[in-house]
């Protein structure tokens, strides 16, 4: 499942509880059930993309929503060298599982994400 699939599923859970609204479109989903007409839910982001949108967190906020998503490995071990992710130890294992991060595939690993919405950013100053 992609990132975006992901976010999604997390956004109409949301809407579902009445934690976001929609953003007045309308979304057509094919599922096995056949083709579904959907509200769209209100866009949520990471502290990360909207800063890369331009808006920055209010100060206080806490995130709405936390799920896992696949994260790029920055660093840490090799992922040219699958070998190397195979030997992890029993102390990065244990580490990882605290962090949230999961076994790695192919220099990802699966990760936990902070959602916010849009009342909870302003514009950068």
């Amino acid at each position: 499942m992609t990132n975006q699939m992901i976010v999604f599923m997390k956004r109409c859970e949301l809407m579902d509880a009445g934690i976001i609204g929609t953003t007045g479109r309308s979304v057509t989903i094919e599922t096995e059930e056949g083709t579904k007409v959907l509200e769209e839910p209100e866009e949520i982001f990471t502290v990360l993309e909207w800063n890369k949108k331009g808006f920055q967190v209010i100060k206080g906020e806490t995130h709405i929503a936390e799920c896992v998503i696949w994260k790029k490995d920055k660093g840490g071990r090799n992922a040219e060298n699958p070998e190397e992710s195979e030997e992890e130890t029993e102390n990065t294992r244990q580490r990882n599982s605290r962090n949230g991060r999961r076994r790695k595939n192919n220099g990802f690993y699966l990760g936990k994400a902070y959602f916010f919405k849009a009342s909870q950013v302003k514009p950068k100053e």
